[in-house]
Parts: C-alpha cells; sequence; structure tokens
C-alpha cells in the first residue's frame, strides 16, 4: 500500500524542480570582457556594445578599467564608471527616453575622453543602445564590466566612427551629496556648500586657516573712489585730518587695529579706501605745491625790491 505521505513529499519534491526549472522573468546581466585592443596607433571612437534595457526605471552600469598605452606607467591608466538609467515609457528629456552620466579617475585623460549613447530608436520606442566611447591610442588590454537587473548585453569592442551628434553625449560629473573630507584638510559642507582647507567649521564659502600662495589674486569690486577728483568732493582740511587722528589715532573711514584684530579686512574695501586716501594725498601734494609756488614767486619779488634798493 503507499503511503500518503511518501506521495505528498514526492509532488512537492516534483512541484519544486519544475518552479526552479521555469526561466527568470527578466534577464540580468552581469558581464565581464576585455577592451580588446580596440584602439591602435591612432586615437579612435570604439563601440562598446550594444545595451538592451526595457524603459520604466531600468540601471544599468558600465565600469571600463583601462587606459591609453602599452606601458606601466601611472599616466597611462584610467577608470571610468557609465550608469545608464530609462524613462517612465513616456516622458523625454532633451528627445531621449533614457539619461547617462560618468565619472572619471586616473591619470590618463585619453582613456575615455568622451561617451556618446546612440538608441535604435526615436524616444520611448528606444530598446537597445549602442555605447561609444572616444580613447586614445593603445587602449590595452583593460577589463570592463556590465551589470544590470534587467536587460541584455551584446559585446563588440572594436574600433568604429562617431556616432554624430544626434547621439546622447554623457556629461562626465561627480556629486557628493554628504559632507566630504580629502586629505584631512581639505571639507565640504553638504549643508552650506561652504569649502574649508585646514578647517572643519568654513564660515564662509572658503575659509583657509594657513598661508595663501598665488600668482594672481583678482577681486571685483565697485565704487572705486576716482570721484575724489570731482570737483564736488570734499576734502578735509589739513587742520581737520590732523584733529582726527589725534582723536581716533587712525585715518578717516579706514579701520582701526581693534576693528581689524576682531573682524579681519575685506581686500577689496580697504584695496579701495586706501586708493581714497592716496588720491587724496594727491591733491593735498598738489594744494601744498601751488602754495610753495606762490610763496617761491613772492619771495623772489623781495629780493628783486631789496635788491633794487
Amino acid at each position: 500500500m503507499i503511503n500518503p505521505v511518501t506521495v505528498s513529499r514526492f509532488l512537492w519534491m516534483l512541484l519544486s524542480l519544475f518552479v526552479l526549472s521555469i526561466p527568470s522573468t527578466f534577464a540580468q546581466i552581469n558581464f565581464t570582457g576585455t577592451t580588446n585592443n580596440a584602439t591602435l596607433s591612432l586615437t579612435s571612437w570604439v563601440k562598446a556594445g550594444t545595451l538592451t534595457l526595457q524603459q520604466g526605471g531600468a540601471d544599468a552600469v558600465i565600469k571600463i578599467y583601462g587606459g591609453n598605452g602599452f606601458n606601466a606607467g601611472l599616466d597611462q591608466m584610467g577608470y571610468t564608471e557609465l550608469v545608464i538609467r530609462t524613462s517612465n515609457g513616456s516622458s523625454l528629456v532633451n528627445g531621449f527616453a533614457f539619461s547617462a552620466y560618468a565619472t572619471r579617475t586616473g591619470r590618463s585623460i585619453w582613456a575615455v575622453a568622451a561617451i556618446r549613447i546612440l538608441p535604435n530608436a526615436a524616444g520611448a520606442a528606444a530598446t537597445a543602445y549602442d555605447i561609444y566611447f572616444s580613447n586614445g591610442s593603445y587602449i590595452g588590454m583593460g577589463v570592463y564590466q556590465v551589470l544590470s537587473a534587467y536587460g541584455s548585453w551584446a559585446h563588440s569592442m572594436t574600433a568604429a566612427t562617431d556616432p554624430g551628434t544626434t547621439a546622447y553625449e554623457v556629461p562626465f560629473e561627480s556629486r557628493t551629496l554628504n559632507d566630504t573630507y580629502l586629505a584631512n584638510s581639505l571639507f565640504v559642507s553638504n549643508a552650506t556648500g561652504n569649502v574649508g582647507i585646514g578647517t572643519f567649521t568654513p564660515k564662509a564659502k572658503l575659509a583657509v586657516y594657513g598661508d595663501i600662495l598665488a600668482t594672481k589674486v583678482k577681486v571685483t569690486q565697485t565704487g572705486w573712489p576716482d570721484y575724489v577728483f570731482g570737483k564736488d568732493y570734499h576734502l578735509p582740511r589739513i587742520a581737520e585730518l590732523e584733529q582726527y587722528i589725534l582723536t581716533h589715532q587712525h585715518l578717516p573711514e579706514i579701520p582701526s587695529a581693534k576693528e581689524v584684530a576682531d573682524n579681519g579686512l575685506d581686500l577689496g574695501d580697504i584695496n579701495k579706501k586706501l586708493l581714497q586716501k592716496i588720491e587724496e594725498l594727491s591733491l593735498y601734494i598738489i594744494q601744498l605745491d601751488k602754495k610753495n609756488k606762490s610763496l617761491e614767486e613772492r619771495l623772489e619779488k623781495v629780493e628783486q625790491s631789496v635788491n633794487k634798493q
């Protein structure tokens, strides 16, 4: 007599085998290939392959580990990561029902210098995408990976012609959406956008704790004090200037030593004020020169009169 428990277990085993044998409702991509020496003696566009990816917010990642040249120099090495996402099946951005961006690291500026994606149809009708990138001469035997939970990948990695401006031009960019610390000296705040060098508490768009060495610093400024030379400008008398200095121990409109110690200096503002004082001094010198010439003329007349007597 057949045992019902044994029959039940046998049926469950058959059912499990049947379920496991059913193909998955979607295909996954986990492909690793070679860059295949696709460029040799000349810089060239390369067709990496064709990505089949459904609409509806599907993502795929292509990572290229390869440089420019056959030598082991660090300046020949590079790494590029391309991220692609399809649209919701109807919305378009600049005519494309997908978007993409890429990031690059390494020292070779010709390791994936540009990326363009050419869909097989316009708008949301696209179902496949040819991936092209521009690379310098001698791409070598680099490795690349294609990852996605959906779709398929057809490997090519052959030299090709420029797919043209009708293709999607992939931007290279890197955005960090959190506080960022680099080499324990550079800090970027996600909350404020402030950047600190030598400080992790920047209170301005750029805060530097330490010396700054530069060949040139340009500060834009308005209200440059050429108005000092205008006819309506009130130039304080020397006596007024003297009295102000005796009372305040600094020049008019120039911050005191305490103010500088407490608040620092605005380079653009202080240069403007210093120029104002230089222009005022120029006017004082011109006035004194005129008085001196007048006195010299009077003295010369007195000497001539005395000599005649």
